[in-house]
């Protein structure tokens, strides 16, 4: 193992690494956990009453194609861990269920000192930088993808998958991770059935814009210097996380603050079938935020008061993200259609555009848009304030439709 840690915190400093590219602080927020914890590769875990709980996280950045540079994100991310980790397990875009079962049942070249040795493991780090590619858009694939995904969520000792051929293939300590990205109008790959199951065990993030144009020129000589010595200091800093291993133990103060919340979230209900499987699992989510908090800050595996209060705050953010998520990925014609015309919307400044340009984009009839449009007024989801652009009537996006409270 490396000697020491040469950062204080690997999460900060990556953030800080990555703080002059292009996409939003929160895809590089969440790229980074995805990172330490496709570097703990099933080493690390939590000893809870009811089974050890192990900190992999299945992240789905969503954003328009080109907008926010999520793929140069994830792709940053991925070529740092190559470098810290080159034995990682790493499969990307395009795979079956079958295909990525069968790669985990392979061996595995492991280099330990002088030597290169075989191991049959069984985690793997799954990169899908279009998430369309990944569970295809035929709904057999697709649903057996989210089958596999949904079993492996839990990191299970022993998992037995069926051939096509009725023979079994066993799989040891299962360990996925999984990272990536889509537009909002691919997500009508996921079947109607993954809803509850692994969507409800998805982490969200959704993004409109870049937060910065940023052209790319090296002009500063020592800043370049800082930022590969930083780069530098990460890779050395991940590959001693990867070699951690043993128990995660909580600071009472932590564990009481922790027991709190799952209280009040017990009590909570939402009656909203769109995040109750959200609800329903998000506080073991925050456990393992909480072992990835942990391991960005030390390697004494202690998680403190200050991890779960961060564990517990990027779980609360989640719910709108969970709603909005749910919103574009439904199955019916009508949701995928109330989905598109929120979508435009959300895009536009303030959440406020015309009746001509929204149908233009629609391109439905005038009569299915006005019957949509006045099915949306009636959920609160848009208003229609009676204002003209021209002859042009004006929409404007509600709080309730996921847009800003905005006075025309």
């Amino acid at each position: 193992m490396p000697d020491k840690r040469l950062t204080n915190d690997w999460l900060a400093s990556y953030l800080d690494l990555t703080s002059s590219l292009e996409a939003p602080e929160s895809i590089h927020l969440w790229t980074g956990l995805s990172l330490i914890s496709m570097a703990v590769r099933r080493k690390v875990y939590l000893d809870m009453e009811y089974g050890k709980i192990f900190p992999n996280l299945y992240t789905i950045i969503v954003a328009e194609s080109a907008k926010v540079r999520k793929s140069a994100a994830m792709d940053f991310g991925r070529e740092l861990l190559i470098e810290a980790i080159p034995e990682m397990k790493i499969m990307r875009d395009s795979m079956t269920s079958q295909g990525l079962i069968k790669e985990l049942n392979k061996k595995t070249q492991v280099i330990k000192g002088d030597k290169i040795e075989e191991e049959l493991r069984s985690d793997v780090a799954i990169f899908a930088d279009e998430v369309a590619n990944l569970f295809g858009y035929e709904k057999t694939r697709a649903a057996q993808m989210v089958i596999f995904l949904t079993r492996a969520y839990t990191c299970p000792s022993i998992y037995d998958h069926t051939t096509v051929r009725d023979s079994t293939v066993r799989l040891h300590n299962l360990y996925p991770v999984l990272l990536g990205g889509t537009d909002p109008r691919n997500l009508k790959v996921f079947p109607e059935d993954a809803v509850g199951g692994l969507t409800g065990r998805l982490i969200w993030v959704i993004e409109t814009a870049r937060r910065t144009n940023n052209p790319g020129w090296k002009k500063d000589s020592k800043d370049v210097l800082q930022r590969t010595l930083l780069r530098e200091y990460l890779i050395h800093d991940l590959k001693r996380i990867s070699m951690l291993s043993g128990e995660v133990t909580v600071d009472p103060t932590a564990m009481e603050m922790y027991d709190q919340w799952y209280d009040a979230l017990s009590k909570k209900d939402t009656h909203d079938p769109a995040t109750d499987a959200f609800y329903h699992r998000c506080h073991t989510t925050a456990l393992r935020l909480l072992i990835l908090l942990a391991l960005s800050s030390s390697d004494d595996l202690v998680a403190t008061p200050r991890h779960m209060k961060g564990a517990i705050a990027l779980i609360e953010a989640q719910l709108p993200e969970v709603k909005r998520v749910t919103m574009w990925s439904g199955g019916s014609q009508y949701e995928q259609k109330r989905a598109k015309y929120l979508h435009f919307l959300q895009q536009c400044p303030k959440g406020v555009s015309t009746r001509r340009r929204i149908l233009q984009y629609m391109g439905v009839s005038i009569e299915e848009f006005d019957m949509l449009t006045n099915t949306l007024t009636q959920d609160g989801s848009i208003t229609q304030p009676g204002i003209l652009v021209g002859k042009d009537p004006v929409i404007v996006l509600t709080a309730q439709g996921f847009g800003q409270e905005v006075q025309v």
